[in-house]
């Protein structure tokens, strides 16, 4: 039986970055040219895309705004695969939201479109149990060294 070795690794704001300029190669979008946020109060998310949706009569125009993630997702030890398909995830809310100019959150087409992209199991994307763990190991390690000073 061969065992294989799992790398896992810190990623930065400029991983991010890196995937996002890749998405948009594909897709031809400007998605990693908007903010890019972080911030430790995120504990119940590990990313969002934030958009703007205007409602004028009866149409709706959608606007890309930024990213937001989580330090502490950034700090967990996750493989390069789980990290890009979260950052994937979110470049995916912006995409299907724009194209269908409302809040599609993972309905069929956002499922359609990760299907596109060759990301088929990212509908609905639920963290896998080593993210969800990672998550979580990362903000008590953040805690804990916060109340050493």
């Amino acid at each position: 039986m061969e065992r294989r070795i799992i790398k896992a690794k810190k990623h930065t704001v400029n991983d991010v970055k890196r995937i996002l300029k890749e998405m948009d190669k594909i897709a031809k979008t400007n998605y990693s040219t908007l903010p890019i946020k972080t911030s430790a109060r995120m504990t119940r998310a590990l990313g969002g895309a934030v958009c703007q949706i205007s409602r004028r009569g009866i149409k709706t125009t959608v606007r890309a705004l930024e990213f937001k993630f989580s330090r502490f997702f950034l700090d967990a030890y996750l493989t390069d695969k789980d990290f890009k398909d979260i950052v994937v995830h979110e470049w995916m809310h912006l995409y299907v939201n724009e194209l269908h100019q409302e809040n599609c959150n993972h309905d069929k087409r956002f499922k359609d479109a990760c299907k596109k992209f060759g990301y088929a199991n990212m509908g609905g994307y639920s963290c896998s149990r080593e993210v969800g763990m990672a998550f979580v190991e990362a903000i008590n390690t953040y805690k804990i060294n916060k109340a050493r000073g």
